[in-house]
């Protein structure tokens, strides 16, 4: 049963870890947008406005969802 617990924090963990890199990645592209005065950003391309406001989005879900891997990593090195 002791294995199988581990093998869990681990496997979460690891998704954890994949699911806040996707994030930084997303914020940091956001970040780095041009927006105007209005805190808005259209993207031409795409046909798609980007408000600021996602920005603080993404960085709350990128900050949680690194707490959470922090925490499975911590509870995966304690059953070693």
């Amino acid at each position: 049963m002791k294995k199988f617990k581990r093998k869990i924090y681990f496997i979460l963990s690891i998704i954890f870890l994949i699911i806040t890199i996707i994030f930084f990645i997303i914020l940091f592209n956001r970040f780095n947008l041009p927006y105007n005065s209005q805190g808005y950003y259209f993207d031409p391309v795409s046909m798609v406005n980007y408000k600021e406001q996602s920005v603080f989005f993404f960085t709350l879900m990128t900050i949680f969802f690194f707490i959470l891997t922090f925490i499975f990593i911590r509870k995966f090195l304690r059953k070693l």
